[in-house]
């Protein structure tokens, strides 16, 4: 038996429905967030925890106040809340990219067929200018 099964025969095939139709995803605009907000969380309490520390004139309380700020980050920023799936990206079906990629693909040769027919061009004026500019040396005597 599967695991879904299981669970369809355990909870019921409605609730099974409900927990897999969650979203668990956290857009790039999200990420950027979490990140934001772990870093200040992590650095307010262990600031809070560094002075409670140094007034109490103990280590451990500083610690534990630090960890304390962890666990609250971790509350906040692990789970996919939805204020971390404001922006949902938008993809491309497979027709577009596809057309997408041709056009690529198409100005990426243009630039190239570009670039070779210039270096040409340079290499071939810089031919002639060097034999032309060529000065022959006078017999004086």
């Amino acid at each position: 038996m599967k695991a879904i099964e299981v669970a369809e025969m355990l909870l019921g095939k409605g609730r099974v429905n409900r927990i897999m139709s969650i979203d668990l995803h956290v857009d790039f605009e999200g990420q950027k967030l979490v990140d934001m907000f772990v870093r200040h969380i992590v650095e307010v309490f262990g600031f809070i925890g560094l002075l409670v520390g140094f007034f109490m004139e103990d280590f451990g309380i500083a610690v534990k106040v630090w960890l304390i700020g962890l666990v609250v980050a971790v509350l906040i920023c692990v789970p996919p809340w939805w204020f971390f799936r404001k922006h949902p990206l938008q993809w491309l079906s497979v027709e577009e990219r596809t057309k997408n990629e041709k056009k690529a693909r198409k100005e990426l040769k243009k630039q190239k067929s570009k670039k070779k027919s210039s270096k040409r061009k340079d290499a071939s004026s810089t031919s002639s200018d060097s034999t032309s500019t060529k000065s022959t040396p006078s017999n004086s005597k």
